[in-house]
């Protein structure tokens, strides 16, 4: 079957980047076509910030791109023509109402992600775009080294001027995000950076940690090492589940975990419990306080850093009796316990896969993308933009704000 109509734009894909890209093509009156292979568009993203959305954070555009991995360089072109307060001036300009958290992080006042897609649904309205659900595009029509359209199961060939492909990585398949992206980039000549799962849970199996299930600690440094080198670092809440560790330190980690344990080294995480102490000022830290509670166990001495629950896994690790007196403490147990309090180790045996993770690392090569369009370098008039390329950020709001910039570079582009 073949459709005789032409756009001025498809959009592969109906994402936070594909219906940002979308909305901006329309603006600027571009017959646009959006695609969604899922039954809806969306769906990933009523599922970010616990269903609550973090659609961006009020960083500065350099903090913003330190929140990246190595490729996040790639994203200030597209920062500086549309940053966070555009993208709160474009919701609030729908009739969202945000606030600010802890972090800077942006949420929609009502806590609900359906608010924020239901004003990109409505935006797209508004600007005249098509939108096709259950529409799976099989292949990109690339003549003469320039896009021309899509080939769709259900539809056949459909003609267009410029095609954006924003399909997404291959995390949480079951929203659409399978990876199919990946085969559309690669058949037009693109290099795929290897996908992995990244803001992923950490598993361990270390009997240190074991039973710690729903212990909390707050503004915890964890690094991620070899027993060498440090691989990795983020400073955040940790959280033990029944098979490792969660909270946003150990999953803004989880992505450098991953790379090296596929490379075979045994890695694990350290917890600092006070980012910034160093093992000297641990040391005063707890002769201070053994100082002024004299007959306090060092158990109960030690609730100035954690937990109860955690406590006692902590004195069992640096083969301290927790119920010894403060005032007994010898200056050899004080520097196991500065020592442990500094680098807390915890065994690390894996990461969640793509069922787990929020993001994908790797993806669609930048090297052959131009940064201000979002254009291919290889073939004219296609352009990729979102989760799809090779760029991943931390939690926080990060990963949407690149999302909707390049989206939006596409679009306009």
């Amino acid at each position: 079957m073949s459709n005789s109509v032409t756009y001025d734009v498809v959009v592969v894909g109906g994402g936070p980047a594909g219906l940002m890209a979308a909305i901006a093509a329309g603006s600027a009156g571009r017959r646009t076509l959006l695609c969604e292979k899922m039954p809806s568009p969306g769906r990933k993203l009523l599922l970010t910030g616990n269903g609550r959305c973090n659609l961006t954070n009020t960083g500065d555009r350099e903090q913003f791109i330190g929140h990246f991995s190595a490729t996040g360089p790639f994203l200030r072109n597209c920062f500086a023509a549309f940053f966070n307060d555009s993208l709160r001036a474009f919701f609030t300009a729908l009739g969202v109402r945000l606030r600010e958290e802890e972090g800077g992080k942006i949420y929609p006042a009502s806590g609900k992600a359906r608010d924020i897609l239901g004003a990109l649904l409505h935006a797209a309205q508004k600007n005249g775009v098509a939108v096709r659900p259950g529409e799976e595009i099989a292949e990109i029509i690339v003549r003469d080294g320039a896009a021309a359209g899509v080939v769709t199961a259900r539809s056949g060939a459909i003609a267009a001027a410029k095609v954006v492909v924003c399909a997404g990585g291959m995390t949480y398949p079951q929203t659409g995000s399978s990876g199919s992206g990946y085969e559309l980039a690669r058949r037009c000549g693109h290099r795929i950076v290897e996908p992995r799962p990244a803001l992923a849970p950490l598993y361990s199996d270390d009997p240190a940690v074991a039973g710690l299930q729903g212990v909390s600690l707050r503004n915890v440094e964890a690094r991620v090492t070899d027993g060498a080198r440090i691989h990795g670092a983020d400073t955040g809440d940790i959280l033990f589940t029944h098979n490792g560790l969660s909270g946003p330190a150990a999953l803004n980690v989880s992505g450098d975990v991953y790379d090296h344990l596929r490379g075979g080294a045994h890695i694990s995480l350290l917890l600092n419990f006070r980012p910034g102490t160093g093992v000297e000022g641990y040391e005063k830290l707890i002769a201070a306080a053994a100082a002024e509670n004299p007959v306090k166990s060092v158990k109960n001495l030690l609730r100035m850093f954690f937990p109860d629950r955690f406590a006692a896994a902590f004195v069992a690790a640096c083969g301290v009796d927790g119920e010894r007196k403060a005032s007994q403490v010898s200056r050899e147990d004080r520097r196991k316990i500065a020592e442990r309090l500094f680098g807390f180790r915890i065994m690390l045996r894996g990461t969640g896969g793509a069922g787990e993770a929020m993001v994908t690392r790797g993806g669609v090569s930048v090297d052959e993308v131009n940064p201000k369009t979002m254009e291919s370098k290889l073939v004219k008039r296609l352009h990729f933009a979102g989760e799809l390329l090779d760029i991943d950020g931390k939690s926080g709001g990060y990963n949407l704000q690149a999302a909707f910039s390049t989206g939006y570079a596409a679009g306009m582009a």
